[in-house]
């Protein structure tokens, strides 16, 4: 089985350690399917391939800026170019499940620590996780 993983949480721009974050669920889901990562990396960085990994990671090139949530707009356009050739579909937050989830079935995971204050980007978060549920 085919699957195709959409973070923008992957080295080098991330704060979720290897120890416990998005990087531990793709290594243990490597074990027993055919994975892709699909992530981004800003225009003109010169990023180094990793080739111990067991599985592919496709960068999409984005802009520095975020303006807008662009990055990961972008990289959830780019997953809905690709969904039909995957079995399963999963995104990392619901702003990256966007787009794949208009053509294909995706699954699409948050966590929020309860140490979170709910300020304002909470609440746009939840705004958008709950247009997409």
């Amino acid at each position: 089985m085919k699957a195709l993983l959409i973070t923008h949480h992957w080295k080098p721009y991330t704060n979720h350690s290897v120890s416990s974050g998005y990087e531990r669920l793709v290594w243990y889901l490597a074990k027993e399917l055919d994975i892709n990562v699909l992530t981004w990396k800003k225009r003109g960085d010169v990023i180094a391939e990793d080739t111990q990994e067991p599985f592919s990671v496709i960068r999409v090139t984005t802009p520095a800026s975020d303006i807008f949530l662009e990055r990961r707009l972008i990289m959830s356009w780019q997953a809905m170019q690709m969904a039909e050739s995957y079995n399963v579909v999963h995104a990392l937050y619901s702003i990256p499940a966007l787009f794949p989830s208009r053509r294909h079935p995706t699954v699409a995971t948050v966590h929020v620590l309860p140490e979170v204050k709910s300020g304002l980007w909470m609440r746009y978060h939840g705004f958008i996780q709950k247009r997409l549920f």
